[in-house]
């Protein structure tokens, strides 16, 4: 009973000590609170928002901007009821874009690989008036038509017939007459262009301007009609065969020659005529010899003087030269053979001695009856067989030839190339 009052004082301190426990628990929740309030206080100050608050006035705290803050930026003017997602409607005009215009080289590509193996041969024929049209009517699909003076009789029919090979070409067909100027102009005959003196005239006044002027207006008016490629002008100078090329050529003296060559291709081609150098290479230096043309000239003697105006026509830009039937022994091993079928001629020397990238085109072979020839001018090099005598006939031994293996698919498909860009670059054919 003396202990009494010890006992009791122990079992009073035992009772308070869970309150007084209990009261720092609760001071330090309180304490946790208040800290994590000021937190949100001090991170919506320095972020320029409002404070998240409820319709009871108590402050909403966002569990992830507590647990994962936010790394942005600070913004200086920062509205609290602005949406910063980007707004997804945009106007139709903003998303329609017009489509890349294809460049020459890629709509050529195009047109050739849609193409079939007969659609790229043909391509590489370029025939007459009369010889576009199948018996049923339907046009042929050659890759070009050529005006002779014996189609060049009626104006009304020539409009007619260009428009007709335009408007029902699968594929655009490139348009070529010959209109020299002087003794050589069927259009002039026929009242479409303009008369211009010959060759021979401009080349003896010596007046190059003059004749970039004639090039260019005449280059115009064949646009005008709507001719493409015009087999002009003669770069020959004569040194043995006067009589057919007669006033045709500039001058014989192939510096002269050279000058006037290169005027009037950019005369032409400036107005947007496709200009032609011929004959390469240089029928003035042949003579005749049977049914054929043959020069006996060394090859040194056309390096120094009968190429001198092919590559000053070259170097002005010439697209197209025309390789002639005339025979040059000495370029062919000895061998009597055309020119436009001798691979030496129209790949070693005119491709590879001077340079020519563009459209070789053979001399016509309306009096070639073997469709053989079409194979052998392709063979050395050519891209367009002019005036064949039977076209179904030359394409069809084409086709075989690649059948057999004598020519490459990859033959042709150099040559139809050269052909679509060439047109494509002159607005032949379009997008």
């Amino acid at each position: 009973m003396e202990h009494a009052p010890e006992n009791t004082t122990k079992k009073s301190a035992k009772r308070r000590a869970p309150f007084g426990w209990g009261k720092k628990l609760v001071t330090l929740i309180f304490t946790a609170f208040v800290l994590v309030i000021a937190y949100l206080v001090y991170q919506a100050m320095t972020k320029g928002v409002g404070i998240p608050v409820s319709s009871t006035g108590i402050i909403e705290m966002d569990q992830n901007a507590i647990t994962a803050p936010t790394t942005a930026q600070p913004t200086e003017s920062a509205e609290p009821t602005e949406s910063t997602e980007p707004s997804t409607s945009i106007e139709p005009s903003e998303t329609e874009t017009e489509p890349p215009q294809l460049s020459p080289e890629q709509l050529a590509r195009q047109y050739l690989d849609e193409m079939s193996l007969e659609d790229q041969i043909w391509q590489m024929f370029c025939i007459s008036p009369s010889q576009m049209r199948y018996e049923d009517g339907t046009l042929c699909p050659a890759g070009g038509v050529y005006f002779g003076a014996e189609d060049l009789t009626d104006a009304d029919r020539l409009s007619q017939d260009i428009l007709s090979f335009n408007e029902e070409a699968a594929t655009p067909v490139m348009i070529g007459v010959m209109e020299e100027g002087g003794s050589v102009a069927p259009l002039a005959s026929l009242g479409v262009t303009d008369s211009f003196d010959s060759a021979a005239t401009y080349g003896e006044i010596g007046n190059t301007q003059a004749l970039y002027e004639f090039g260019n207006l005449l280059g115009s008016q064949l646009s005008d009609v709507g001719f493409h490629f015009n087999l002009a002008p003669v770069a020959d100078t004569i040194n043995w065969y006067p009589d057919d090329l007669n006033d045709r050529t500039y001058s014989i003296d192939v510096d002269t020659a050279s000058q006037m060559v290169s005027q009037a291709v950019k005369g032409m081609q400036d107005a947007g005529t496709i200009a032609c150098l011929k004959h390469f290479p240089n029928l003035g230096s042949s003579a005749p010899d049977g049914d054929n043309d043959v020069s006996w000239r060394p090859y040194t003697s056309f390096v120094e003087t009968d190429f001198l105006p092919f590559s000053a026509g070259i170097e002005a830009g010439a697209q197209m030269v025309l390789v002639s039937n005339m025979m040059v022994p000495d370029m062919c091993g000895g061998a009597l053979m055309p020119s436009c079928m001798s691979e030496n001629i129209v790949t070693n020397i005119l491709r590879g001695e001077l340079g020519f990238n563009g459209v070789v085109i053979s001399d016509e072979q309306s009096r070639q009856t073997d469709a053989q020839s079409a194979v052998n001018i392709i063979e050395a090099g050519c891209d367009i067989i002019l005036l064949p005598n039977d076209p179904a006939a030359s394409v069809a031994a084409v086709i075989e030839a690649v059948n057999n293996g004598t020519l490459s698919e990859e033959r042709i498909t150099e040559s139809v190339y050269r052909i679509l860009l060439m047109k494509c670059e002159n607005g032949i054919i379009i997008e």
